[in-house]
């Protein structure tokens, strides 16, 4: 197994046990050694005229120059 697969095994570890512990307010909806998507269950603002989301979905994706290189994050859901 290489360094990088290591080191991603272990950070999506700790994504699932602070996932456990945030009371369901952090979902793991995928999860694989290419990165995760997730659901935050948290009120955010989508635009301007105050719109709200009761939750915000996110993806994260780990490249091959992981951990030297950050992760790619995109926010699938709208946040102003």
């Amino acid at each position: 197994m290489s360094a990088n697969l290591i080191r991603v095994n272990s950070d999506l570890d700790k994504i699932e046990k602070l996932s456990e512990l945030s009371g369901g307010k952090i979902e793991i909806l995928t999860k694989s050694n290419k990165g995760l998507e997730l659901k935050l269950h948290y009120k955010t603002i989508e635009n301007k005229s105050g719109k709200t989301s009761e939750s915000t979905r996110v993806k994260v994706e780990f490249t091959s120059r992981y951990p030297f290189v950050p992760p790619k994050v995109l926010f699938k859901t709208k946040v102003f």
